[in-house]
């Protein structure tokens, strides 16, 4: 056995199960068991990752069907001051609980 930098190191020949230290045959199965125990760490990692990335891709698909709604209220409400304008009328906006209203009034 020998320690470099603060590990120890043991040399032996495998094909030589005479040197082989008798404690190394145990190692097997505490290898396997944090082999696994890792892999279910990595597999709920990338699960939550996974989650992650569908969440952010559903908060960008609601944000871009928001802006959407917006632009398609604002045109309309574009198309009815004009038509509005063009027979007349003054057009009050009020807006209520986040509702917008467009009032018709007559001009002169």
């Amino acid at each position: 056995m020998r320690h470099t930098n603060g590990r120890y190191a043991i040399r032996y020949n495998p094909r030589n199960r005479g040197s082989r230290p008798s404690w190394m045959d145990g190692l097997g199965e505490a290898y396997a068991h944090q082999i696994a125990l890792k892999q279910e760490r990595l597999a709920r990692r990338e699960q939550v990752a996974t989650l992650d990335a569908d969440r952010r891709a559903i908060q960008q698909e609601r944000a871009a069907m928001e802006t959407e709604r917006k632009a398609l209220i604002e045109t309309r409400k574009a198309t009815v001051i004009k038509q509005a304008k063009a027979l007349g009328y003054r057009v009050k906006e009020t807006v209520q609980n986040g509702e917008v209203r467009l009032v018709l009034v007559k001009t002169g």
